[in-house]
């Protein structure tokens, strides 16, 4: 890397930080081509020929280059799905299925990933009909969210961002140099993170069904029914009791997920219908 620096030099007359801050972003985009590359082939090898059967009382796929693999999964056994869209499947206006058991089952078991129950790089417009062919009754049309209040930006933008940065920036100028006043430009960077964080979080419920909506640069959106919550629980601090805010708790047979600084009254609602649903169903929850 030293060497690299050097000839930069002389081809370029930078000073040495920029030559090495130049040489830096070259190899991570060298690296990060090679990971994609790795991971794109990968991705071929395991979901080639993928098909996909909604069968009257299951799903089941069968994929595989190498070596067909077949799972099939009860649909009254399905917790929850998981729609998951990264940066590039939102480049390319696709996402990413995955159908959920409890923790304990073969699907969702760490030692047989190769078997869990994918449906892969699907338009965003077609999860909603597929979730309806495990979930009856699940509303397929447009989900209004409800997001978290402006007071989670302010405070995570404050605490994580905000003070870390100037405090930093301040020992470095004042110990060092007063170059490092370029530390600076995680300010605005950080607040751009914070906000995409913050607009993320959502959730949407109706009389069966609850869609928890999460992410930074990506989204994830988790799909469950209602009464097969094992837990619901809400916790409020002294400032967020001042703030009429709240912070929802849910406990799936998957998955635990959580929301910051939801509206006091909207949080209450939700886990009244939550837990109504719970005590009352008398379906099989498994």
């Amino acid at each position: 890397v030293t060497s690299y620096f050097n000839q930069i030099s002389h081809i370029i007359p930078l000073p040495d930080t920029a030559a090495k801050i130049i040489v830096i972003v070259l190899l991570f985009i060298v690296i990060t081509t090679l990971l994609l590359t790795i991971s794109s082939i990968a991705a071929i090898v395991r979901f080639h020929k993928y098909e996909f059967y909604n069968e009257e009382d299951r799903f089941r796929r069968m994929m595989g280059l190498l070596e067909r693999h077949q799972v099939s999964i009860k649909k009254q056994k399905i917790q929850g799905i998981t729609i998951k869209q990264n940066l590039i499947a939102r480049y390319f206006k696709r996402v990413t299925m995955i159908v959920n058991q409890t923790q304990g089952s073969k699907v969702n078991s760490p030692v047989a990933k190769k078997e869990s129950f994918i449906i892969p790089l699907i338009k965003p417009d077609q999860w909603q009909a597929i979730t309806a062919m495990a979930f009856p009754n699940f509303c397929q049309t447009e989900l209004k969210f409800k997001g978290v209040e402006q007071n989670y930006l302010r405070r995570t933008f404050v605490l994580f961002v905000l003070v870390p940065v100037a405090m930093l920036t301040t020992f470095f100028v004042s110990q060092v140099h007063i170059s490092f006043l370029v530390l600076l430009i995680f300010i605005p960077l950080g607040f751009g993170i914070c906000w995409l964080k913050y607009k993320r979080y959502g959730i949407y419920f109706d009389d069966h069904y609850a869609v928890i909506r999460s992410g930074i640069f990506g989204i994830r959106w988790t799909v469950f029914p209602l009464y097969k919550l094992q837990q619901v629980a809400v916790t409020q601090t002294f400032l967020q009791r001042r703030k009429q805010v709240i912070r929802l708790t849910m406990q799936l047979a998957f998955n635990r997920l959580s929301l910051p600084y939801l509206n006091q009254r909207f949080a209450e609602q939700f886990a009244n219908l939550a837990l109504y649903k719970v005590e009352s169903s008398k379906k099989s929850w498994l």
